[in-house]
């Protein structure tokens, strides 16, 4: 329910709105076991996310993809709120 925005569909894509974040930092988490979010799915928004973040001219996007599933890893995550914030 939290993911789901009647009609949204029929004006942007997950990526669409993500891209509206840059050109401030974004960290996206994916498991490789993620029922909701498959990682195939995220990793191609991701390279569509770097198109924009490119257009930009900054390099404050990344992705950690983690053995799990839809969970936080937080391997990447403190490390890169150090940086960013």
């Amino acid at each position: 329910m939290c993911n789901f925005v009647p009609g949204i569909v029929k004006v942007a894509e997950m990526v669409d709105i993500a891209g509206l974040v840059a050109p401030r930092p974004l960290l996206i988490e994916t498991g490789t076991r993620d029922p909701i979010f498959p990682t195939t799915a995220t990793q191609q928004a991701y390279a569509e996310l770097q198109k924009i973040y490119a257009a930009f001219r900054t390099a404050n996007l990344d992705i950690n993809v983690f053995e799990g599933e839809h969970a936080w890893s937080g391997a990447k995550a403190y490390d890169w709120l150090a940086q960013w914030l």
